[in-house]
């Protein structure tokens, strides 16, 4: 689901079954993780303590690795539906995502959790989907989706991508702050809004986005899939009238203001529509973007 290539020149990646595995140009394996709570058990690899490993591997400048990983808990009063508000509530299994960073020894150095850090009741449409169910945790709820990881060298700090909840976060380390959030405003609670950017001009939030990255100049890439384009209990865009694009945002950390400054698609008969997956970055040798539309569909069939 991820690969990168490290500083010593082997690519490390990850696999369907909750392994990290770093190879060189030949296929030599150099090293191997996987995820202690992994629904296919133990493996001969070194084990680390979380549930998966998903979405995104990054290297640390100190050389460790830092993972998607994920955990449960069971939550009550939760809600059982993302479009009917009345629906009953009841005692949930919520995924929330976790961000793990270990030596090459499986000592794990640093843990962020979403669930210690953001409202669970904060809900997005896809939580109820088959995600997690279909990758053996039955009745689990998939709260936040994280799906992708930015690792900036400058500062140490990680980008998070959080696709159920519409918004991307600047996480501190080792501290674990969050340093802001960049996204759709509605149903933050009160304690996170000081965290919200607002718009300077016209802007189009993303909606359930991939591939957050920086430009060298602190522009914020996004893959922006652009679906449901709402959060429960709001109704949801049409799919026949979505696009997916690529998009930069310009933000002011201390002033907390963000623009838009460009975007690589327009509504029309010609855009594109990406259900899932996508990514977009800046390439170092000539500045220009790099978009890939991942899970493309025709126009015709949605």
């Amino acid at each position: 689901s991820d690969f990168k290539r490290l500083r010593n020149g082997n690519l490390v990646y990850l696999t369907a079954d909750n392994r990290a595995v770093e190879i060189d140009a030949l296929g030599n394996v150099h090293g191997e993780w996987y995820a202690r709570g992994r629904p296919e058990g133990p493996s001969n690899a070194v084990p680390i303590d979380t549930l998966t490993f998903h979405h995104a591997v990054e290297e640390a400048s100190n050389g460790n690795l830092i993972v998607l990983g994920s955990e449960i808990r069971q939550i009550d009063n939760y809600y059982t539906s993302e479009t009917d508000p009345a629906a009953p509530r009841a005692r949930q299994k919520v995924k929330g995502d976790e961000i793990v960073e270990f030596r090459r020894d499986g000592t794990v150095v640093w843990r962020w959790r979403a669930l210690d850090h953001l409202d669970p009741f904060r809900l997005g449409y896809l939580t109820f989907n088959q995600y997690w169910v279909v990758r053996g945790f039955p009745d689990t709820r998939d709260w936040s989706h994280g799906n992708g990881l930015y690792y900036d060298a400058r500062s140490g700090a990680v980008l998070l991508s959080l696709r159920q909840q519409s918004a991307i976060l600047k996480l501190a380390r080792p501290s674990g702050k969050i340093e802001w959030i960049l996204g759709e405003p509605g149903g933050w609670p009160a304690k996170l809004r000081p965290l919200l950017f607002q718009p300077e001009g016209a802007i189009n939030w993303f909606w359930h986005q991939h591939g957050p990255s920086v430009t060298p100049d602190g522009g914020v890439l996004v893959f922006d899939n652009n679906i449901n384009q709402a959060r429960p209990f709001d109704p949801p865009a049409p799919p026949a009238t979505s696009f997916t694009r690529a998009v930069e945002y310009r933000i002011d950390p201390a002033r907390k203001t963000v623009r838009e400054v460009w975007a690589s698609e327009e509504p029309g008969p010609d855009a594109v529509y990406t259900f899932a997956m996508g990514d977009v970055d800046w390439l170092p040798r000539t500045g220009n973007i790099l978009v890939c539309y991942g899970n493309s569909v025709r126009r015709e069939d949605v």
